[in-house]
């Protein structure tokens, strides 16, 4: 014999010598009574008792005890144990640092109840067992990471009988899980903390553009308040004058008289400007393509009132001509356009640009010519009809002659020329649409797509529908000069 025998020698010797007697190992009797109150021990706890039993499955004892004692039973429990053992430990080896003493201590918690499943020649219901709750830890939520994939794959590869994999992998795959739901929620709590100060920004960001604009208005206010009220003065002294001429047939009324005139003109010039100002108040007074025309169609409507005046004055009549709609007319068209201008605004910072958008925008050349002529022929039907009709001058008569050259473009398919308002009303909805339709394609492709659509349609449809219009001036006169 060596100098230094192994485990199954000394286990040989023991029998040998004493064949009756127990066999000891490392100062602890082998037998089945010492092994079942050695797990028992284990099982609670007893760090001695696990080192023991680990002992046991690494040095091989109870092959050595089974050739000694002729145990079948001690053979085939130690040809288990030996090869949980080697799945245990090529689970663990490629398992970080951290991971790895968890897995080396779930090892060697499993011991009890490995050596009294191997002892009973099978894994049977806790093996079964085991099994079950190693696959529910893989199905879990455990991360994306190379090692926990390598350790998900083992599980759904491995028997119920591979203990060794299944008891450390479950010890792994909850720990993993438990990794995973605490980093989920760092970063929920990041994402709300960042949130959260984005939130503040923001709101601070909105504190901010509010003082501003507040000062910016009270700094607006004065001078808006000074322009408004001085036009308005000349606008009514202006009105209440020519009012008053008319009404007594001289140039120099009487002030009382232009007073009486100019009162009601006043009172809705300050009306519709105290109105206008509190819309720029409370929308930070935008300003863009639609107040520019609401606020010219607004101007057209009044200048269409003094035309008309004017006319009758001429024609000998005072009975036509409200001079007191330009300030209303004015007024509304700000606030309108004011209005469509912000929402305008609003669309274009919330929603990007689109194809709609851009085909629309390319196409903005017969978008402009049909706009123009719808605008010129509401323009003709505002006071060529509408005002100088009341007015038969020689100028007028030549115009009428020279549109009547092109009478074959007269083309009233909607019934509509013989109502001026109707046309002026088509022509506005035509500039609007053509304004509208870019915008409002960044929030609905499919509503800006029919709005463009319809500004060409509409557009020939006002022009076709009223003379004289710009395309029947236009031809007549060639056709006049022509002939």
């Amino acid at each position: 014999m060596s100098d230094n025998p192994t485990v199954p020698e000394l286990m040989r010797l023991q029998a040998m010598r004493d064949p009756q007697g127990p066999i000891h190992y490392e100062g602890a009797a082998l037998d089945e009574d010492s092994l079942a109150r050695c797990i028992r021990a284990a099982d609670s706890g007893d760090e001695a008792a696990l080192d023991w039993l680990h002992s046991l499955v690494c040095e091989h004892a109870l092959t050595a005890y089974a050739e000694a004692s002729d145990s079948g039973r001690a053979a085939r429990a130690d040809h288990l144990l030996g090869r949980w053992r080697d799945q245990a430990e090529a689970l663990t080896d490629p398992l970080p640092a951290d991971y790895q003493v968890l897995a080396r201590r779930a090892y060697r918690t499993a011991l009890p109840e490995m050596f009294a499943i191997a002892l009973r020649d099978g894994a049977g219901g806790a093996g079964t067992r085991m099994a079950a709750a190693a696959r529910r830890a893989a199905a879990d939520d455990v991360g994306a990471m190379l090692w926990v994939r390598d350790v998900v794959e083992r599980v759904n590869a491995a028997a119920d009988d591979d203990l060794g994999t299944l008891a450390v992998a479950r010890a792994v795959l909850v720990r993993a899980a438990d990794d995973r739901r605490a980093q989920i929620a760092r970063r929920e709590a990041q994402d709300a903390r960042w949130a959260q100060e984005e939130a503040a920004a923001a709101s601070a960001t909105r504190e901010r553009e509010r003082v501003a604009r507040h000062k910016r208005r009270l700094s607006r206010l004065p001078g808006q308040l000074c322009a408004r009220t001085l036009t308005s003065a000349i606008y009514c002294a202006l009105a209440g004058w020519a009012r008053a001429a008319v009404e007594i047939g001289s140039s120099s009324p009487s002030t009382d008289l232009m007073r009486a005139f100019a009162q009601p003109i006043l009172v809705a010039c300050l009306v519709s400007a105290g109105l206008a100002m509190v819309v720029d108040w409370f929308l930070d007074s935008p300003s863009g393509s639609f107040k520019l025309l609401a606020t010219s169609a607004g101007l057209l409507i009044g200048a269409g009132e003094w035309v008309a005046f004017l006319s009758s004055w001429v024609s000998g009549t005072t009975d036509d001509g409200d001079l007191g709609l330009m300030p209303w007319a004015f007024g509304t068209g700000w606030m309108i356009g004011g209005a469509l201008d912000f929402i305008g605004r609003r669309i274009t910072q919330r929603h990007p640009k689109n194809h709609t958008n851009q085909s629309i925008r390319s196409a903005r050349f017969w978008l402009n010519l049909s706009t123009t002529l719808a605008a010129l022929t509401g323009i003709s039907a505002l006071f060529a009809d509408n005002c100088l009709g009341r007015c038969r001058t020689e100028a007028l008569a030549d115009m009428t002659r020279v549109c009547q050259r092109a009478d074959f473009l007269h083309a009233d398919v909607l019934g509509i020329g013989s109502s001026a308002a109707v046309v002026v009303a088509l022509a506005v909805l035509v500039c609007f649409l053509r304004l509208a339709a870019p915008i409002a394609a960044r929030a609905s492709q499919p509503l800006g797509a029919a709005m463009a659509a319809a500004v060409p349609v509409l557009g020939v449809i006002t022009l076709l529908a009223y003379t004289p219009n710009p395309a029947s001036l236009l031809v007549g006169g060639i056709l006049g000069g022509a002939s």
